[in-house]
């Protein structure tokens, strides 16, 4: 406390703290976990005239002010809805330079709201929805979460590449737009396989690049694939990211198993222009 002192006279329920006649006058806590709202009471200190308030101030911001007041009864200072979660600091300042007391303080702690109940959409079309819901009291903002799936899953696929089209052994894939499902796909040294992709030849190293993803919405993406040796080559991919769609870094380096076989590579740093190369470190197959 600062500029204060016990209530003399003036006390409401016992004990209290009485401001000085003082505007820097105050009542600080240590600090809390989280506060949801505020309460107190306050009583005018001695009989000088003169409007008594005060304000609440949660981590140096004001909450709220009491009325302004100058007669002898108990008032109840208020202030719902603060909702701050994480380390908090009450403060009671004096905002006169009249006395007041205080006494019987106390706070709830912070609650998260619920999750607001989702409606059906409306105006659906190819390309876009109108979402609704139930508006929830003590939020101030919503984070709308949006999924092709169902059931619900914050996963969704951005390419999907099945090499469906790459029949036979061992056919030069060089016009990619004709081959793949998507568009924009580049490479070298590509050759069909049965049903997936063969990179490089005895010579020369495959490189294969997809189009320009955006990945800009995503902390991280999770790149899947099946690998495995050609024959009895022994090689090893490389997995490279360029964020600026041209400059390519590596991500990891996988030695392709004796047989296909599933490979997970996260991948962060995305951007709106981001592509990914995957290219044999060696020339092999």
């Amino acid at each position: 406390y600062v500029y204060s002192r016990d209530e003399s006279t003036y006390g409401i329920t016992g004990k209290g703290c009485m401001f000085g006649p003082s505007n820097t006058a105050k009542l600080t806590s240590g600090s809390l976990s989280g506060i949801g709202s505020f309460t107190c009471k306050l009583k005018k200190g001695f009989t000088g005239a003169g409007a008594r308030q005060v304000g609440l101030y949660i981590n140096g911001e004001l909450k709220g002010k009491s009325i302004a007041w100058d007669n002898t009864e108990t008032q109840t200072f208020t202030v719902n809805d603060i909702n701050v979660a994480g380390n908090v600091v009450i403060e009671i300042r004096n905002l006169t330079s009249n006395q007041v007391v205080v006494d019987d303080i106390s706070w709830t702690c912070y609650a998260p709201p619920a999750a607001p109940l989702a409606n059906n959409g409306l105006n659906i079309t190819t390309t876009g929805f109108t979402a609704n819901w139930n508006t929830v009291s003590g939020a101030t903002s919503y984070k709308l979460d949006v999924s092709t799936q169902n059931p619900f899953s914050s996963d969704f696929t951005l390419i999907d590449e099945n090499f469906v089209n790459f029949t036979g052994n061992g056919t030069s894939v060089t016009a990619l737009d004709s081959y793949m499902n998507l568009t924009g796909w580049t490479g070298s040294q590509v050759y069909t396989y049965n049903g997936a992709a063969r990179l490089g030849s005895g010579s020369n190293r495959g490189i294969l690049t997809t189009p320009t993803i955006d990945l800009s919405n995503a902390e991280s993406i999770k790149l899947t694939f099946d690998l495995g040796e050609y024959g009895t080559d022994a090689s090893s991919i490389e997995v490279l990211h360029a964020a600026d769609g041209s400059t390519f870094n590596s991500v990891t380096t996988i030695v392709a198993p004796s047989s296909m076989t599933t490979q997970i590579v996260y991948i962060t740093g995305g951007t709106a222009n981001s592509k990914i190369r995957i290219q044999a470190i060696t020339d092999s197959n």
